[in-house]
């Protein structure tokens, strides 16, 4: 294993237990206070657990233990792990190539080879050709590539990166993305996200978080495809429902009936909880509850209609439904307004908890 965590901070009630193994890149995803920037702080160093320990690559970062008994602090300049923050944070009175030659300079490198280590990693980022511009010279796109090789000259064992694209323009962010995952191959690695895309394109596996604990840990796909947790099937674009098993689907605590395409493992499995996902484009909306195929009909009253490209996002607060401006219109929908989503049963899965 290259990272091994366990920490509680009482105050932010936090309390996770983490193990990412060499090489894996990780996403943590979570609604605003879950843990996750507290995660990466207690790794780099810059917050102070009340308890647990930390382990990266057999170094001990952290081992703090009940009062009275001896802990281990390692400080952040010595713990083997680079942070990259939503901001570039480079030092403004350097060009981007000493900006990036800082790392291997400070770690006793003469000038000429951490220079060398600074083109080199440039070149990784497909950034040399800013090599002598100052961060005011830089985009933001161009500074946080600055940034990235910043992080990686200083040769990390574990690299922490908070949303490094939140503040780009979303015309930057794929080329950056496509170079981050390159650069990521076989590195290990945390990344705080709320993005689909990222997770799905550079992240091994997804590990949500919730009020300071993990809910949900599973490779990315599975997470995004078949979600555990109400934040993960939100960031995966899915309507999801809990409910209890029945023959042919579930029945929620409100007595809805949901069927459609259960997953065997459902049958093998002693919970007596399944979930169901469905896509908001899956839905159509009817003003009463029509007859026909096998369907599963909700009741819901409409709470916000919002432009989502050449789609309305019809939400409800809790299931969402994506339909044409031309239906919007012809059903004359509006905020307040109670009407039936209704699926087709064959577009919903169904699986064990």
């Amino acid at each position: 294993m290259s990272l091994e965590l366990s920490a509680q901070v009482t105050d932010r009630e936090f309390d996770l237990d983490l193990s990412v193994p060499t090489g894996q890149v990780v996403a943590l995803i979570g609604p605003n206070g879950a843990g996750k920037s507290t995660t990466l702080s207690v790794i780099s160093g810059l917050l102070r657990p009340d308890r647990g320990h930390a382990i990266l690559d057999g170094q001990t970062l952290f081992d703090l233990k009940a009062p009275g008994s001896a802990s281990v602090w390692t400080p952040p300049h010595a713990r083997g792990v680079a942070l990259l923050a939503q901001e570039p944070l480079l030092f403004p009175h350097l060009s981007a190539l000493d900006n990036v030659a800082f790392g291997p300079r400070s770690t006793g490198q003469s000038k000429q080879d951490s220079r060398n280590s600074g083109l080199r990693w440039l070149d990784e980022v497909d950034a040399r050709e800013f090599a002598d511009r100052k961060p005011a010279q830089l985009s933001g796109g161009q500074a946080q590539r600055i940034a990235v090789a910043r992080a990686l000259a200083a040769e990390p064992s574990l690299l922490l990166l908070d949303e490094p694209m939140a503040a780009l323009d979303v015309a930057v962010a794929p080329a950056l993305r496509q170079m981050l995952g390159r650069v990521l191959t076989g590195r290990t690695a945390l990344l705080v996200t709320h993005d689909a895309l990222d997770a799905l394109l550079l992240a091994d596996r997804v590990v949500v978080l919730e009020d300071g604990r993990i809910v949900e840990d599973g490779a990315t796909g599975q997470v995004l495809s078949r979600p555990r947790s109400a934040f993960a099937a939100r960031i995966a674009g899915l309507n999801m429902i809990r409910g209890n098993r029945v023959e042919g689907g579930l029945r929620t605590d409100d007595g809805v009936l949901v069927s459609g395409r259960v997953d065997a493992t459902l049958d093998q499995t002693s919970s007596t909880e399944a979930i169901a996902v469905f896509r908001p484009s899956a839905v159509s909306i009817f003003e009463q509850p029509p007859g026909g195929s096998p369907q599963d009909v909700f009741d819901v009253v409409i709470t916000e209609l919002e432009p989502q490209g050449d789609r309305i996002r019809v939400r409800t607060g809790q299931l969402n439904a994506d339909v044409t401006p031309a239906a919007v219109a012809q059903l004359g929908l509006t905020p307040g307004q109670r009407v039936s989503f209704v699926v087709k049963a064959n577009e919903v899965d169904i699986y064990p908890v």
